[in-house]
This record gives structure tokens, C-alpha cells and sequence, in this order.
């Protein structure tokens, strides 16, 4: 049984490249604030069950419009 909260390989490579490419995308800078308030939003919605890359970049993509 996994623990809560936990995620494998794969699924940190899905949300560290939603996270690289929402940020590159949009223009924030690696070393900021807001850089970590996104990384904040990407685990909420990986924990609401957001788990495809392409499902991440549409959710992530909506909260920017």
C-alpha cells in the first residue's frame, strides 16, 4: 500500500514537466515566489486526481484565462 501523499518516478517527472513547462510558458523566473505558489497548485490538483500531463497543462492553462 503506498502512503498518502507519496508519488512514484512517473508521476514526479508528469508534475515536474507541467510545473517547467506552465512556468517557461508564462514567464515565471525558477527562483520565485510564484514559481512555488504554482508548484503548490500542480500537487492540489495532482491530489484531486489531475494525473495526466496533458490533463495537468489544460488545468493549468484554465487557471491562467
Amino acid at each position: 500500500m503506498p502512503f498518502l501523499g507519496t508519488v512514484d518516478p512517473d508521476q514526479l517527472s508528469i508534475i515536474t514537466r507541467a510545473l517547467d513547462e506552465h512556468c517557461q510558458t508564462i514567464g515565471i523566473p525558477p527562483d520565485s515566489v510564484e514559481r512555488e505558489n504554482l508548484a503548490s497548485r500542480v500537487q492540489a490538483l495532482f491530489g484531486q486526481g489531475v494525473t495526466t500531463l496533458e490533463d495537468m497543462k489544460k488545468a493549468l492553462a484554465s487557471d491562467s484565462a
